[in-house]
């Protein structure tokens, strides 16, 4: 996509500049014989650390001594600038550092750390590269099918949005308060997620009752495999209760336009992945074609990835078709909730957040007849 200035729409008093009069770019380096696994040396951030929606994230940091890192001259972080990931299949992701973990960090070869020249805002800046119009341009310019990527040019053909400074620092302002919110917000969720797991780990093995008080001692008797279980509770292998699929799609390529435009929703392992529990859209839709050499499964099975990011569990909020990478779990018809309520697709706890689903139906909740 090619955005000419009028594409932008800009205000009467706003300009459509070129990135590569106003933008510097750097890289870093992080070579074999200098990486460590000492958490007291320098952080050296890669593409793994830049996340979908403009963060840094320090989980699979990786280091380099500290002697490389001050000898060197280029790659050194520092609060203010925009990082973008520059090749591989991430490439265009862009994160803004408001913060250092430590007081020196750097980037490898695989990232550019971008500054302005002195005439933006480089919040400002960091939201323009990573909005609609500033990923179609990055996109654009990505070079390479193997191994994607942007060269150092990629700015000469990259328009920016240009209006005083000040008005800049006021609409960087806004996001930086926008983004507040949504790191208070993320904190909360996994403040209760962590809650809930607490609860779960104890209610599923029946340590605590649903009115929560203990069980106790008394109340358990010994499986020798599960171990403690609640008096009243039955022990049974999965596939006694479930009828346990894999999804279709074997053929190859996989992206052949014919299997793809139709009616059907089709998911991946991505879709589970980004469900947080509860699978509510679909990213694809399958032909006649697509329908044919794939798997349908019914509203409330339980999906699990065993590809790419293994384990992840989700329930299917309607019909729809998976992938290969991915297994389905259907409770059988002489299966029902322990609430006594019904079965599984008819219990009022399937009205409840998707977590709740799995907690008190997937895991340890179903009983035979």
């Amino acid at each position: 996509m090619i955005v000419t200035p009028e594409i932008l729409k800009l205000p009467s008093d706003w300009q459509a500049v070129p990135a590569s009069e106003h933008l510097t770019l750097e890289s870093g380096q992080r070579p074999s014989q200098h990486v460590t696994d000492d958490p007291n040396d320098v952080p050296s951030w890669g593409g793994e650390n830049i996340t979908d929606d403009g963060f840094i994230t320090l989980e699979n940091q990786r280091f380099i001594n500290r002697e490389y890192f001050r000898t060197k001259g280029k790659g050194k972080v520092r609060v203010g600038d925009i990082l973008v990931n520059k090749d591989g299949a991430n490439t265009g992701k862009v994160a803004f550092v408001d913060s250092l973990p430590v007081a020196e960090v750097s980037v490898n070869e695989h990232v550019f750390i971008v500054r302005n020249k002195g005439e933006f805002d480089q919040r400002f800046l960091f939201d323009f590269l990573r909005s609609y119009l500033g990923q179609k341009q990055i996109k654009a310019l990505i070079i390479g099918s193997a191994q994607p990527g942007l060269n150092t040019r990629f700015t000469k053909h990259v328009l920016l949005p240009k209006t005083d400074i000040d008005e800049q620092r006021r609409i960087g302002r806004l996001f930086v308060e926008i983004d507040s919110a949504i790191t208070a917000a993320r904190q909360s969720i996994t403040t209760t997620e962590g809650l809930q797991k607490g609860l779960m780990q104890r209610l599923l093995t029946g340590r605590l009752k649903p009115d929560g008080t203990r069980r106790l001692a008394s109340e358990f008797w010994t499986h020798p495999k599960a171990g403690l279980v609640s008096k009243g509770w039955e022990v049974s292998p999965l596939k006694r209760l479930a009828e346990i699929q894999r999804g279709k799609f074997s053929h190859r390529p996989r992206n052949e336009p014919r299997f793809f435009g139709g009616p059907y929703p089709f998911i991946q392992t991505a879709d589970i992945v980004a469900s947080r529990g509860y699978i509510r859209q679909h990213s694809q839709i399958l032909s006649e074609e697509g329908r044919v050499i794939s798997r349908m499964f019914p509203r409330g099975t339980i999906m699990i990835t065993i590809a790419a990011n293994i384990g992840d569990t989700a329930i299917l909020a309607y019909d729809m078709f998976a992938t290969d990478s991915v297994i389905g779990i259907t409770p059988k018809e002489n299966c029902v909730c322990v609430c006594g309520k019904g079965s599984w697709n008819e219990c009022p706890l399937s009205r409840l957040k998707p977590t709740s689903i799995i907690a008190t139906c997937a895991h340890c909740s179903l009983r035979t007849r």
